[in-house]
């Protein structure tokens, strides 16, 4: 295509993606869209990506690469945000798949002025009986219910977008990331997009793909985190929250209740556990035709039931962390000149470069 009036700045927050960063980086590079930078945001890895970063960068002057002290993926997007020379924000993850025209298809949406936020559909893959049983209950509803980014065949409103495209201009308004969450801080940053009055498009054509490793064990502990982030999420706008956010903490508070009615009575845990157990083996059924041996097959259940009382478990955790803080998301222990009391949060210099505010 030929070069646009517009530059898409493509900011890839990482720390030590050394199995994967050379492919994404691939993937970034022979984007349709010809007017990119490409701003990677290195946490201080130490497996060597940095390595493979410099010799991308050595070859392609579209490449810079910036420090993230902080190391957090909040803090890599402010620093990317702060950097951006662009019209329109990208952002990509140093683990992820995407199309030869995903900056394209997502910068022509946000060129139409209807969309706040736009990203594509989100597909898990993986080799091995664990990864392809996960992948299979992340791609159906009968494992993420409404979260449609996951699954939906047409394009079609949501409320989040994965790896999503915004105008930076919208982004610097809002502040950026918020850097107090340790997770969801994607879902929190779109919630306020939402509540600046602005809508989210998610089009599955823009499919991205993220690399499942072969145990149940890593799910659970990716699903811990998003429902304790979840918890800082439901404290900071508690409009964003919906009954399929709520279901895994209900399980996790029936569950335990059940446990500690043993002493005199079975009812409400077996009562709790037939239910549960019905929806599992329904829904297991309906995933494991879609998943290709008997070996995949026989670990849906157990990947839907990690997700459930992990997120489950991580939510009533933050919840407890929010009831030591006064149920306030607590500030960041040191302050500076940013929205959320951070240094990632700065302003560019006329050169392009990030500047502290108070050198300013």
């Amino acid at each position: 295509m030929t070069a646009r009036q517009q530059v898409a700045s493509i900011v890839v927050p990482i720390r030590n993606e050394v199995r994967s960063i050379d492919t994404t980086m691939g993937d970034i590079v022979a984007q349709t869209y010809d007017d990119l930078e490409i701003l990677v945001v290195d946490g201080q890895s130490d497996d060597g990506t940095l390595d493979i970063l410099e010799r991308w960068a050595a070859t392609d002057n579209r490449i810079r690469i910036l420090p993230n002290p902080r190391r957090t993926a909040a803090s890599g997007l402010n620093i990317g945000l702060a950097a951006a020379q662009g019209r329109w924000l990208v952002r990509i993850d140093g683990h992820v798949r995407i199309p030869a025209d995903y900056v394209e298809r997502l910068v022509d949406h946000l060129e139409t002025d209807r969309w706040g936020g736009v990203g594509g559909r989100k597909d898990a893959v993986g080799s091995g009986p664990a990864a392809e049983a996960i992948s299979a209950v992340l791609g159906s509803k009968w494992g993420v219910g409404g979260s449609l980014y996951h699954y939906a065949d047409e394009p079609v409103e949501v409320d989040h977008v994965p790896f999503g495209a915004y105008p930076v201009a919208l982004a610097r308004k809002l502040g950026g990331w918020d850097e107090r969450l340790v997770a969801n801080q994607d879902f929190e940053f779109d919630a306020r997009v939402r509540e600046d009055g602005h809508r989210h498009l998610g089009d599955p054509a823009a499919a991205t793909a993220s690399q499942w490793r072969e145990r149940i064990s890593d799910l659970g502990r990716q699903y811990f985190r998003y429902g304790r982030g979840m918890a800082d999420v439901a404290a900071l706008h508690p409009g964003s929250v919906h009954l399929r956010h709520l279901a895994p903490p209900a399980l996790v508070a029936g569950s335990a209740l059940g446990v500690a009615s043993l002493p005199w009575t079975a009812v409400p845990l077996v009562a709790i556990g037939s239910l549960y157990g019905t929806a599992v083996t329904a829904a297991s059924i309906a995933i494991a035709r879609s998943v290709p041996n008997r070996a995949s097959k026989i670990r849906v259940p157990a990947a839907l039931t990690t997700m459930d009382f992990a997120w489950g478990t991580g939510f009533w955790v933050g919840v407890g962390r929010l009831a030591r803080h006064g149920f306030r998301v607590p500030d960041l222990p040191e302050s500076g000149p940013g929205r959320w009391g951070s240094p990632s949060w700065q302003v560019k210099s006329s050169a392009g470069d990030p500047v502290d505010p108070d050198t300013t």
